[in-house]
């Protein structure tokens, strides 16, 4: 939404606006009308520079908080990165190329992408052989091995090449590719306005209609009684019982909520979206980079046979030396770990030290150190290199690979000249305090579900490791994006968390879509909320503070409204307590005449506006007690009958005082 539109729907958006201006522009015309007929004018002129300022002020209001209400929340540093490329005018000839930007790439364009480079665009891979990480678009953590045949020729943007090198065809420029679509698609959403926001709206508007049907019924009882009540008594009237002070104050409210959330870590990107809060029963996890780091990371050494430890992480370390790659700067690090635990510090001689990298190819790595051949990789590379058979491998090397397999991790075996040391156990682990949050929602009486595109073991592992209470596995975006339709289908209010590409239709779907600050930048897009401190309670967080942000609304709306009634009835008996001397009896606060009743009243109007805005900013309203609300609706609707009376009689006093009536 651009800044003309959301000045359009702030206008647009409260009818009280529209009403008081139109009051506003009435009695300035009436004011000079009376001054070019001679007229004596002072106290009408004192209601009209009142009325100008209770209308100044209350469009002041509505225009900042709403404009700030509807201002959409950028996430800092997360744009799109542009990304340089090597381009091909001539795929034969790998080594003339051109560094251009990413965003250039149109569609035939050819590029050569080495170990590490980020695919920019969906693509067609024409030669070469890689291993492709795509975690961040499907979350599975085994990279796939692509090469030039009709099955295994694709490669998608934002996967990254592990080994080796491709030549990559263009085969949708950045504005047609898989990312370019959803992109658009999610840009293109107008998300309907919240259920608050149409309360908001129509409560506003009700109120006003019935004041205005009460001003003009007090004109017609009035010429039914013979007396002449002026047109400006009248507006002067209706300006006062407006609902002014409530129309700019409870978009504020919505933005104190905002600034509570930000306390949390939690970045609000639709605002809309937290009227939904309030009813989520439901939470769907994704496993890869939400549960879990994203990433398998050595957490043990088992050696087997006569082999000892020492020597397995010895061995380990020699291995990954030049090892680049996540999972081997993990195994380098355990080993150093282990090493110290035995008091060796091992001095490697460079000249006797030769890398071997991991490749399509030979898909182990290793090196060749002082006579020693030491390779690692997963079992059935290994098994090939050493030529042995999987079937024939002893069976403590079996027991441990299914261990590991039970508990979610991937075992990489160790060798050394030809004879297997151990296993190194890879595991996806769980982020810190994971537990607790689950926990903590589940105390809110919310259903925990886990989605993911793993497997039924891993899915199972984490999902009774964690507690979580239904999960379901092998999932794509397409059936993440179905169930959670189901769901809300079923009547449920669902919350999604999610961080990747594969994530990203779900997160558009739900109720509440909620990412992270280190997620994808389409899953950003996508979701409605930001964890900025990967808090998967930020939901709890966000419930309770939208049920204090409900309760205050209530209580400031029953606030005005008492406000207004207890200005009704210090002001209307004074239009007849001469004809109707009845009404004197009505006249509780003994105001001293019509003139000063209605200046004062207008007055006290621009004076709450002010006066109420502390109240917005109260943070002693403890959730967790149900009977708050009725309590505030009780606390606010007598200091809303009592206040004004003080007040509205003071006023009158010192109007009196002064001589301005």
């Amino acid at each position: 939404m651009t800044r003309k539109q959301r000045i359009t729907s702030s206008i647009l958006s409260n009818p009280t606006i529209y009403i008081l201006w139109f009051c506003t522009l009435l009695c300035t015309a009436l004011l000079i009308q009376k001054i070019q007929g001679g007229t004596d004018v002072p106290t009408t002129w004192h209601m009209v520079l009142w009325i100008w300022i209770t209308a100044l002020l209350t469009t002041f209001a509505d225009r900042v908080a709403y404009y700030n209400y509807s201002k959409p929340h950028k996430v800092a540093g997360h744009r799109l990165r542009e990304h340089m490329v090597k381009k091909l005018s001539n795929p034969d000839l790998a080594n003339d190329y051109q560094i251009v930007p990413s965003s250039t790439l149109i569609e035939g364009d050819m590029i050569l992408l080495e170990v590490g480079d980020i695919i920019p665009h969906d693509g067609i891979i024409i030669k070469g052989i890689s291993y492709i990480n795509q975690t961040k678009i499907t979350g599975e953590l085994e990279a796939v091995l692509k090469y030039p045949t009709t099955r295994h020729n694709r490669v998608v943007s934002n996967s990254i090449v592990e080994s080796d090198w491709i030549i990559v065809r263009i085969t949708l420029s950045k504005h047609g590719s898989l990312l370019g679509q959803i992109s658009k698609l999610l840009q293109a959403t107008v998300r309907q306005p919240a259920p608050s926001e149409v309360a908001l709206q129509r409560i506003l508007f009700g109120l006003s209609i019935l004041f205005a049907s009460i001003t003009f019924s007090i004109k017609a009882i009035g010429h039914y009684a013979g007396i002449n009540v002026e047109g400006i008594y009248m507006l002067d009237l209706l300006v006062t019982l407006l609902p002014t002070t409530i129309s700019g104050l409870l978009y504020a409210i919505s933005i104190h909520g905002f600034s509570l959330l930000n306390d949390c870590n939690i970045a609000v990107t639709d605002k809309r979206a937290l009227d939904a809060a309030m009813d989520i029963n439901v939470v769907i996890f994704d496993k890869t980079g939400t549960l879990t780091v994203g990433r398998r990371e050595a957490v043990a050494f088992n050696s087997i046979g006569d082999a000892t430890e020492e020597e397995l992480a010895l061995s380990a370390y020699l291995a990954s030396i030049d090892d680049d790659t996540s999972e081997g700067s993990s195994i380098l690090k355990l080993a150093k770990a282990k090493l110290r635990d035995f008091e060796l510090e091992p001095e490697i001689d460079k000249t006797q030290y030769s890398n071997i990298p991991f490749s399509s190819a030979r898909p182990i790595s290793g090196c060749h150190y002082n006579k020693l051949n030491i390779y690692k990789g997963s079992v059935a590379a290994i098994c090939k290199e050493l030529g042995i058979n999987e079937a024939h491998l002893p069976s403590e090397v079996t027991e441990l690979r299914q261990n590991i397999a039970s508990a979610c991790g991937t075992p990489l075996l160790v060798a050394r000249n030809n004879k297997i040391l151990g296993i190194i156990h890879l595991q996806d682990r769980l982020r810190k305090n994971i537990k607790k949050h689950i926990d903590r929602i589940k105390q809110e009486n919310i259903m925990t579900i886990l989605m993911t595109g793993d497997g039924e073991p891993s899915a199972l592992y984490v999902a009774k490791k964690l507690g979580i209470d239904a999960f379901y596995s092998d999932a794509s975006a397409e059936d993440k994006l179905d169930f959670v339709r189901d769901m809300q289908l079923r009547g449920y209010c669902v919350a999604m968390y999610g961080d990747g590409v594969n994530d990203v239709p779900a997160l558009a779907q739900a109720d509440i879509g909620i990412s992270f600050s280190y997620s994808n930048h389409h899953a950003i897009e996508a979701s409605n909320i930001i964890s900025l401190h990967h808090s998967l309670d930020a939901v709890v967080d966000v419930k309770k503070i939208c049920r204090k942000m409900s309760i205050k609304r209530g209580a400031l709306i029953v606030f005005s409204l008492a406000s207004d009634i207890a200005k009704y009835f210090a002001i209307v008996p004074s239009f007849f307590d001469t004809a109707l001397p009845e009404l004197k009896a009505l006249n509780l606060m003994n105001l001293h005449s019509t003139d000063s009743a209605l200046l004062a009243s207008l007055i006290w109007s621009a004076i709450a506006i002010i006066g109420v805005a502390p109240l917005v900013f109260l943070d002693n309203l403890n959730s967790e007690n149900k009977s708050l609300l009725w309590r505030n609706i009780m606390l606010y609707g007598l200091s809303g009958m009592i206040i004004p009376f003080v007040g509205i009689k003071l006023i009158d006093m010192l109007i009196v005082a002064m001589h301005l009536v």
